[in-house]
């Protein structure tokens, strides 16, 4: 059992690894974010472009 001891201490000693895990985590979250975030100013530039391109008429009534 010493052996196995020895070998499970080796991975639980350091109890600040989980940190390491959890920034790799926040940036994941950061990551998806910004392209959430790029994603959606794509989306308004091609509406604004489209709707600053279309011409509008109004018609009075009947003419």
């Amino acid at each position: 059992m010493s052996v196995i001891n020895s070998f499970f201490d080796l991975f639980t000693r350091r109890k600040d690894s989980s940190f390491v895990y959890d920034l790799d985590l926040f940036q994941d979250i950061k990551n998806r974010a910004y392209l959430k975030r790029m994603a959606i100013d794509t989306v308004i530039n091609y509406v604004g472009r489209a709707v600053s391109q279309s011409e509008f008429r109004v018609m009075n009534k009947g003419l």
